[in-house]
């Protein structure tokens, strides 16, 4: 809840002023699991949630002072921290085998999302 949540949390509420100044955006980066959850996995998947919800929240409180705010939600992502979990049969059934697509993203998905 920490890593996913917390300090999400303390920045934007720390940059808050200065995104007002300059008319900022906020971006944040969720996950598939914010919206649909996934199995043994309730902190995570609440977490991100959570997260979504902040950027709800900032969006309603700070738009009309110009600040823009973001969130992705991918899937399970391609990364060298997921490689490992992503060859065991178990977590590609309960997790990727969920997924509309059947298979994990790559980086450049979530990049052309946020740019586009």
């Amino acid at each position: 809840m920490e890593v996913n949540f917390g300090s999400a949390f303390r920045l934007t509420r720390v940059c808050i002023p200065g995104l007002i100044e300059r008319r900022g955006c906020v971006l944040k980066t969720a996950s598939v699991a914010a919206v649909s959850g996934y199995q043994r996995q309730a902190a995570y998947s609440a977490a991100k949630a959570e997260l979504t919800g902040l950027t709800r929240n900032i969006a309603a409180n700070y738009g009309r002072h110009g600040v823009g705010a973001h969130c992705v939600a991918p899937g399970i992502i391609r990364t060298a921290l997921a490689e490992q979990r992503l060859s065991q049969p178990e977590f590609w059934n309960l997790i990727v085998g969920s997924t509309a697509l059947e298979r994990a993203g790559m980086p450049d998905d979530v990049a052309a999302a946020i740019l586009s």
